[in-house]
Formats: C-alpha cells, structure tokens, sequence
C-alpha cells in the first residue's frame, strides 16, 4: 500500500473441486457419519455468504493429527477425491500441490480478528459493506482480507471519499464493482493525519459499527441495500463521511466530481 495502511490480501482458495466445503444441511449429515470431524469445521464466508447471510462450512483437514486421520475413512475419502483432482489439472502449481491435498493453494488464516470487503458488489450500493470476522471464521478468495480491527482502518474504506475512489478505478463485472487490493486499496490517497484525526475517525467509525448491531439479524446486502439502509445507520455514514472528508480539506465536498479531482491531484 502506497498510503501506510495494514496489508490487505485475498481470502482462502482451496482449489479442492468443492471436497472441502458444505451446506450446513451437508454438515450434519457428514458428521453423522464421521463424528470426530465435528471439531474441524469452521464456518466459510466469500462474498455471497458474507453479504446475504448463507451459512456454508469448511472441512480444515489439514488441522486434523495424523493419528487421528486414520480413525477417520470419510476425510480421508474427501482428501483423496482432492488429491486425484488437482492431478488433473493443467497448472503446475495446482499439479505440485497434489502432493499436499489438504493444505491450500492460497491460505490465509489471521491469528485475530480481522477485515473483509466484498471482491464483487453491487454498483447500485452507496457504500460497499465492510465487515469484521474473528479468526475461527474462514474467508475466501473472494473476499479481500485486511489483517486490522483498527476502527480506524475501517471508517477510511467505508467512507465516501473511498467509494468515490473505487467508482473511478475499480474493475467491474458487468455492472458491478470488483474490489481489488492493488487498484482500490493500494493506491486510495490518504493525507498525513495526526492522531486527533485517527481518533476522530475511530469513534465514528464505531458509531457505525454501533448502529449496524441493531440490525444484526438482516444480512449486511440488504442492511447496505439501494433505498434500504435505515435512517440512523445512513445518518452515521453520513457523519463518519464529514469527519473524513475534513481531513482532506476544511472546505466541505458538494459532488463526487470535487472529491475526486482533490484524490488525484
């Protein structure tokens, strides 16, 4: 990041052909029969799950002792399925990394809690949802992870100034944004700030936080949806954006096309 913020990088990508991944219904079903992997399932979020409350489970067989593996013959008929397709493929690294089946091809495993944005979203949203995970919760690629709780952190990218940002670099699938770590949040510019501002930012920031947690039983897509965000949560969106955009410069925004001439000059 060329503006001094935390590492942000992609979720896990297990390229196992689905092996390692369930539905809850599927989960219950798989621990019936083998019930000492009840313990190493954790719960998966990528962007679908993240943004509309699905609830999905990752078998993580690479925290299962060997000892214990050999007790278990449907992991190990899951480990083996994952095995034999990667053999498959064409790339090399996927083809190296048949010999280890139950590791990942991309892992990412924070030791606290961290994070996430959406890879894709809809462009119809004001704010692209940022959400916190705690780190027995298993991102996927398709999520961009950022390794910080700081609110800080959190009240910059869901700030008006940054969406104005991602508007004009991102990529797009169809329509729709495509959130990435080196267009969006490697290049957002962020002025020199003291730490009255960091702080000032932190607790609207937690404000924020503090009025989505009323809603917590709405899935975040549509708690962020068009037309639907509840009055006090846009309120503080609104005022979190105030106190961001006075660190840029005193004199207050009017339109996006202020806010971006003023991020690229």
């Amino acid at each position: 990041a060329l503006n001094g913020l935390p590492k942000m990088g992609i979720g896990n990508k297990p390229i196992d052909d689905g092996n390692y991944l369930f539905s809850e219904e599927e989960m219950i079903a798989f621990i019936e029969k083998e019930p000492n992997a009840e313990k190493y399932f954790y719960r998966w979020y990528g962007s679908d799950e993240f943004l509309n409350g699905l609830k999905r489970y990752c078998l993580l067989a690479q925290k299962i002792p060997k000892a214990e593996l050999e007790t278990m013959p449907k992991t190990r008929e899951l480990i083996e399925a994952v095995r034999l397709f990667r053999l498959k493929s064409k790339s090399k690294p996927t083809l190296q990394l048949a010999d280890s089946p139950t590791k990942f091809h991309v892992e990412c495993f924070p030791q606290s809690n961290y994070m996430v944005i959406p890879e894709v979203s809809s462009e119809r949203r004001e704010y692209i949802p940022v959400g916190y995970l705690n780190n027995e919760i298993l991102a996927s690629s398709l999520l961009r992870v950022i390794h910080s709780s700081d609110p800080y952190i959190f009240g910059l990218v869901s700030s008006k100034m940054h969406m104005t940002w991602v508007k004009a670099v991102a990529g797009r699938l169809e329509s729709r944004f495509r959130y990435s770590n080196e267009l969006c949040y490697n290049t957002f510019p962020i002025p020199d700030l003291n730490q009255k501002q960091r702080d000032n930012i932190s607790t609207h920031a937690l404000n924020v936080i503090q009025e989505r947690e009323k809603y917590i039983e709405v899935p975040i897509g549509d708690l962020y949806g068009p037309s639907k965000m509840p009055k006090d949560l846009k309120s503080a969106h609104e005022q979190l954006d105030q106190i961001v955009e006075s660190c840029y410069r005193s004199k207050p925004f009017v339109s996006d096309e202020q806010r971006l001439e003023h991020l690229f000059k």
